[in-house]
């Protein structure tokens, strides 16, 4: 009987745990915004996945923001900011 408390005790403090700190793979990942996360990898820079994991927009960012309506605000090394669309495309 402990056991199984133990275990649903774990699995409720697991499932508290938000999504954008349980992939090994990128050391902060941002919540999904019109089907695109923003990613950081263990270099520190930022990027998109799709919600299928597949890296859309690569990590090449030194920040970056949220996408609204089809554009997204990042930011270079140098701190230049830039408006890219949902290809990686600079279009300001």
């Amino acid at each position: 009987m402990k056991r199984i408390i133990k275990v649903l005790l774990l699995a409720v403090v697991l499932s508290l745990i938000p999504m954008s700190y349980a992939s090994a793979q990128w050391k902060y990942k941002g919540t999904y915004s019109e089907g695109l996360a923003y990613v950081e990898d263990a270099k520190g820079k930022c990027g998109f996945i799709d919600e299928t994991g597949e890296v859309v927009i690569p990590c090449k960012w030194k920040c970056v923001w949220n996408f609204y309506d089809g554009l997204a605000s990042v930011k270079d090394a140098n701190g230049k900011e830039y408006i890219i669309d949902k290809t990686g495309k600079i279009v300001k």
